[in-house]
C-alpha cells in the first residue's frame, strides 16, 4: 500500500485547495475550503466575501479572521 504524505501530483484533487464547484445552502463555491469557511457562519454578508475570494487560501484567512 502507498503511503500518502501530502495533496501533491495524483492526490493533489483530495486537497480543500482544489477547485471543484460546492453547492451549500444555495450558493456554489469554487472550492471545499471556501464552503467549509462559509459554513462556519450564519453571516450572509461574510459568507458572500468568501464565495468571492480568488483563492482557497484567501478564503481560509477570512475564515480565520470572521
Amino acid at each position: 500500500m502507498k503511503e500518502i504524505k501530502g495533496f501533491f501530483g495524483e492526490y493533489r484533487f483530495l486537497s480543500n485547495f482544489w477547485f471543484a464547484d460546492v453547492f451549500y445552502e444555495g450558493l456554489v463555491y469554487p472550492s471545499v475550503e471556501h464552503a467549509f469557511q462559509a459554513a462556519k457562519t450564519f453571516d450572509i454578508d461574510e459568507r458572500l466575501d468568501i464565495l468571492k475570494c480568488a483563492e482557497p487560501g484567501e478564503a481560509k484567512r477570512l475564515g480565520i479572521v470572521g
